[in-house]
């Protein structure tokens, strides 16, 4: 209804934004820890990430993806919170079963698992060497170390190789998601 709008309005969806379709995923280190698995693996994707900031708030992105007529999901961690969220996001907005998903639908071995949890006691070994400490790192001490890893040129080794295969199971699930549709 709105495309004649759009089209005589000349809008141009900001570079910033990216076009769809989208995936907002559960958190920032969720979407740190993708990209940087995306960037690591020098994959091409069809999709574009948005970080989420936790498993019950990204009502305000759904009802902007929505309102823009775009393509999206949503994936989230498959634990107690995940689960219940995907259930009240489908509910409330009226979206199809499969826009919404867990980590488990991606594969059976992710069952109650959360995308930090792919970070092996390896890559939490180089995380804590490379914040010069001792001890495992705190949780914002790993989104801050994604983030980071996410702006250098060439992070190699920021992750270890069974963490990124775990991650790109995901990706690979997400890209033919995508593809489908």
């Amino acid at each position: 209804y709105f495309q004649p709008v759009i089209e005589k309005l000349e809008y141009a969806t900001p570079e910033i934004i990216g076009k769809a379709p989208f995936v907002i995923v559960e958190g920032v280190s969720d979407y740190y820890a993708l990209t940087l698995a995306i960037k690591l693996l020098k994959l091409t994707t069809s999709f574009r990430l948005i970080p989420g900031v936790g498993s019950g708030a990204s009502d305000p992105v759904i009802s902007l993806l929505l309102g823009r007529g775009e393509e999206f999901s949503v994936l989230l961690d498959d634990d107690a919170a995940g689960l219940k969220e995907a259930d009240r996001y489908r509910e409330k907005w009226f979206l199809e079963e499969d826009s919404i998903f867990t980590l488990h639908k991606v594969s059976p071995d992710f069952k109650e698992k959360q995308i930090e949890g792919f970070l092996t006691s390896e890559s939490l070994t180089r995380i804590s060497k490379h914040l010069e400490q001792s001890k495992l790192p705190t949780k914002k001490q790993i989104g801050w170390y994604l983030a980071e890893m996410c702006a250098v040129e060439h992070p190699q080794d920021a992750l270890c190789p069974e963490t990124l295969k775990n991650l790109e199971k995901i990706i690979k699930f997400l890209e033919l998601r995508h593809k489908k549709s």
